[in-house]
């Protein structure tokens, strides 16, 4: 087999494996989030915001966005397992496996959580904290339970 192929399935196999990592984040989602965000640093600060602050703050919350989008798939993938509209997603598909996934999550936390703290600010930090918690840990396991899940996840 020529370089040249082996090159490009090595190309191939990382990109499909990038794609994974990004599907783990929900980026609709993130979007959404993220112009949420923008517009409250507009009007929080009556007009254009700082724009250094503004990049700062959209990356921390991209993360800690990310960390909740992926501990969610964690948490759900027996039941994605079983749904024709999520058994294709990374984990229940296993292409990433339960380790990978928890270890994103991880590190997209930590590293989201510390960018706002440092760079942001405490009160930003906080929400940020307290939103991961409530989709997380609150939204997520109320989904198979109750309707009420649907007013908890708008909140975060």
């Amino acid at each position: 087999m020529s370089t040249l192929v082996l090159a490009f399935r090595r190309r191939v196999a990382w990109l499909a494996w990038a794609s994974d990592y990004v599907e783990l984040t929900k980026p609709k989602i993130s979007v959404m989030i993220l112009v949420t965000v923008a517009m409250a640093a507009y009007v929080a600060g009556a007009g254009r915001p700082d724009l250094w602050l503004l990049m700062h703050a959209l990356l921390g919350t991209l993360l800690v966005s990310a960390s909740a989008s992926a501990l969610n798939q964690w948490l759900e993938r027996d039941s994605d397992s079983r749904m024709p509209r999520t058994a294709d997603r990374p984990l229940p598909a296993g292409r990433l496996g339960g380790g990978q996934v928890l270890a994103f999550a991880l590190v997209t936390l930590l590293a989201g959580t510390t960018e706002l703290l440092l760079l942001v600010g405490l009160t930003a930090t906080l929400l940020a904290l307290a939103t991961w918690l409530l989709y997380a840990w609150v939204y997520t396991p109320l989904k198979s339970r109750t309707w009420l899940n649907t007013a908890v996840g708008a909140v975060a």
